[in-house]
């Protein structure tokens, strides 16, 4: 973690990143989301979330927030056209 990073709890970061607050738990329970524990606090830095929630698409190379951590691509164009360039 950088010395700057923000960090804050489950709860915040839920509402900040409009994600629910069980989908954080398992991310965390899973290993798919590193934490700092504090005490009984969990605190999540910024970065981390970020980094798990923002992907790139394989097609195009463009930057995208994920729906669900399996989306592989940034729009339903690039999707097919990937699907299509399989066929082929």
């Amino acid at each position: 973690m950088k010395p700057d990073e923000t960090i804050m709890t489950v709860e915040q970061a839920a509402e900040m990143f409009k994600v629910p607050v069980l989908t954080l738990r398992e991310w965390i329970f899973n290993g798919r989301l590193p934490v700092i524990h504090s005490g009984r606090n969990v605190m999540i830095a910024r970065g981390a979330l970020e980094t798990l929630l923002v992907g790139t698409c394989e097609l195009c190379g463009e930057r995208f927030r994920r729906p669900n951590l399996r989306a592989r691509f940034c729009s339903t164009k690039c999707r097919q056209r990937a699907h299509r360039l399989k066929s082929e």
